[in-house]
């Protein structure tokens, strides 16, 4: 059964969508409007970027990383006197990376099994940390001019959560000394 997996060509492929969208709009002469959108999906094997070798020898597979972008913004700017200029942006965004094993044909499906220190079945046996991170942002602007002068005043208020999730054997792991034990 093993000897059958050992030395076999794994077939390696990575893939990305991305789109982006961005939209102007003139309200008037004093007001104007943008809204910008993009989004990002990348997935390729994840020891492929550096040439190691997968969990395994490859024999079982090569666990797949997962890369997501997401952001959306609006934004206003608004004349509102010959001197006076106010901008006012608001914006969130997602990053996102995870990483999953190769689905394999084993009975045990995801399940590792380790005998006499080589496991067998789980393409990930080893902690994965997928990081998660949300943003979101309110900037507003104001721009005064007085004869020759500039002045400004801005904020910019801002909040960020990140989550992580490490699991060790995140399937499950079956540890045996020998074959007979």
């Amino acid at each position: 059964f093993l000897q059958s997996q050992m030395n076999v060509l794994e077939p390696l492929s990575a893939h990305s969508d991305t789109g982006v969208a961005k939209i102007d709009y003139r309200r008037s002469d004093r007001n104007f409007f943008t809204f910008e959108a993009n989004a990002s999906h990348w997935i390729a094997p994840s020891l492929a970027q550096v040439g190691d070798v997968a969990p395994n020898g490859g024999m079982i597979g090569d666990p797949n990383l997962h890369e997501e972008t997401r952001y959306a913004k609006v934004d206003w700017t608004g004349i509102v006197s010959p001197v006076t200029l106010n901008d006012f942006r608001i914006g969130v965004s997602q990053d996102r990376i995870s990483e999953t094993p190769t689905p394999t044909s084993f009975a045990t499906g995801p399940l590792g099994i380790s005998i006499a220190g080589t496991t067998v079945g789980a393409t990930l046996p080893y902690g994965v940390v997928m990081p998660s991170q949300r943003r979101g942002e309110l900037v507003d602007n104001y721009h005064r001019t007085y004869g020759t002068h500039l002045f400004e005043a801005g904020l910019d208020l801002s909040q960020t959560h990140d989550y992580l999730s490490g699991l060790a054997n995140p399937t499950g792991l079956y540890t045996y000394n020998s074959l007979t034990a």
